[in-house]
């Protein structure tokens, strides 16, 4: 079944978007893509994902607000540095006998002068901070994909329903077919006589009836039928307590 959810989670200068995608598939298929410094916290979703989600195609994407590793924590300056540069332009102003109009952008844009130095953070920290965005997206999966089989369920049973109702009416007539194939040999059979003026074989007719019945009794394929409509219902009233798609799906084999 379809199901979305997108939800967001951080702290320390890291906002972590995840969004979670699933889409029906016959077993459970998850795919994770991370930023490169959460490649260790894809088992951990992974994880997450087997333990609440039974069946599907489920595609998670994790990003990092600021860039793939969340963003500078801090900015440093050198000093020697900028102080190098404002020093350069001064010789080079009285060098040239020009104004020195040096600004802070100008030594800021100096390569080196400003440094983004980035708080390094333990894997257990990082899954710790990504485990919110993890469960809210998870959860409006869940709620997406338990509302779809809600309506399912309702169009499943209407089906069932009117499985029930053409057995019984099979049942009903089934006990008649050896009476009517009777009536239809028997008069058959006098149509061919009349001109030959022979006689019915009624134990003839009766062995090619019993025949008949024998090979035509559904009895058994009608109470097997009844037994996988019971069985359905049951799934869906939920008494296994687990997963009921593969069971669903063989049963409508059968019963087909």
């Amino acid at each position: 079944m379809t199901g979305f959810g997108r939800a967001s989670s951080g702290e320390d200068g890291r906002d972590y978007v995840v969004e979670i995608r699933s889409v029906n598939h016959r077993y459970l298929d998850v795919r994770v893509r991370v930023p490169r410094n959460l490649q260790e916290a894809e088992a951990f979703i992974k994880n997450a994902i087997n333990q609440s989600v039974v069946r599907g195609r489920v595609d998670v994407t994790v990003t990092a607000r600021g860039g793939d590793d969340g963003g500078p924590s801090s900015i440093l300056v050198d000093h020697a540095l900028a102080r190098a540069v404002l020093a350069a332009h001064d010789e080079l102003a009285g060098t040239l006998s020009i104004p020195q109009n040096i600004d802070t952008r100008t030594v800021g844009a100096w390569p080196g002068v400003l440094k983004s130095v980035e708080q390094e953070f333990s894997t257990e920290l990082q899954i710790e901070m990504l485990t919110p965005a993890v469960d809210g997206a998870l959860q409006g999966v869940i709620e997406m994909r338990t509302a779809e089989g809600d309506r399912l369920e309702i169009v499943l049973r209407r089906h069932l329903d009117r499985i029930e109702q053409l057995r019984q009416e099979f049942v009903a007539v089934a006990p008649e077919q050896s009476q009517h194939y009777r009536e239809r040999l028997e008069a058959r059979i006098r149509d061919l006589l009349a001109g030959a003026g022979g006689e019915m074989n009624e134990s003839r007719v009766m062995h090619e009836v019993a025949v008949f019945a024998e090979r035509t009794d559904i009895t058994e394929e009608l109470d097997r039928l009844k037994c996988h409509l019971e069985q359905s219902r049951s799934l869906l009233n939920g008494d296994s307590g687990e997963g009921v798609g593969r069971k669903l799906d063989f049963l409508c084999q059968e019963m087909l």
